[in-house]
């Protein structure tokens, strides 16, 4: 659908259009975003399932087993970038053969972390992406990242989605008709 007119973009296309994602845990692919960036005039909401992806990161990579694949569709192959090698620990146990047992790749990347590296891989594909809108539950543990992913190479484009997402970030509310002194026959 997304590789159809009015989506495809044209030289002096007057086309746009928004995509609000909103996925059930893990349910949008890598492959989606890009056929979305791809269009030039679709810009993306995405309700990124920060919470749901960590659970999938184990903290070792062994950990991960069937669920790479999974990892693969969503992150695509990149995320395997989140583990490192533990720092070696001198009073470590080894065996006979000098092989520590704590010598497999471990995920070393927070939840901020995690969201920063995301949005990294966003902004290889989206023309601007900037920092993500937090979604927290009621004990302020960070479930959601909200992305806001701009595919419209055009400064005008990349300017505008800048200062609305400042706007937003200064939590910022509409004053009510009562307190602006407009009445509801105003309207």
């Amino acid at each position: 659908m997304v590789s159809e007119q009015p989506w495809v973009r044209k030289d002096k296309s007057r086309s746009r259009g928004v995509v609000f994602l909103d996925p059930y845990a893990l349910e949008v692919d890598w492959a989606t975003l890009q056929a979305l960036t791809r269009t030039q005039v679709l810009d993306v909401w995405y309700l990124f399932p920060l919470e749901a992806v960590l659970r999938q990161l184990a903290r070792r990579i062994s950990g991960v087993g069937v669920k790479a694949p999974k990892l693969d569709k969503v992150l695509s192959t990149a995320w395997r970038e989140l583990y490192a090698l533990p720092e070696p620990d001198p009073v470590q146990r080894v065996d006979i053969f000098d092989v520590r047992e704590d010598d497999e790749l471990q995920r070393a990347a927070s939840a901020k972390q995690v969201e920063e590296w995301f949005r990294q891989q966003l902004k290889k594909e989206f023309a601007y992406v900037p920092e993500p809108v937090p979604i927290l539950r009621s004990t302020n543990r960070q479930m959601f990242s909200l992305f806001l992913c701009v595919a419209n190479p055009s400064s005008a484009a990349t300017t505008l989605a800048d200062g609305f997402m400042k706007y937003v970030k200064q939590g910022r509310k509409p004053a009510s008709h009562r307190k602006s002194g407009r009445e509801a026959s105003d309207q």
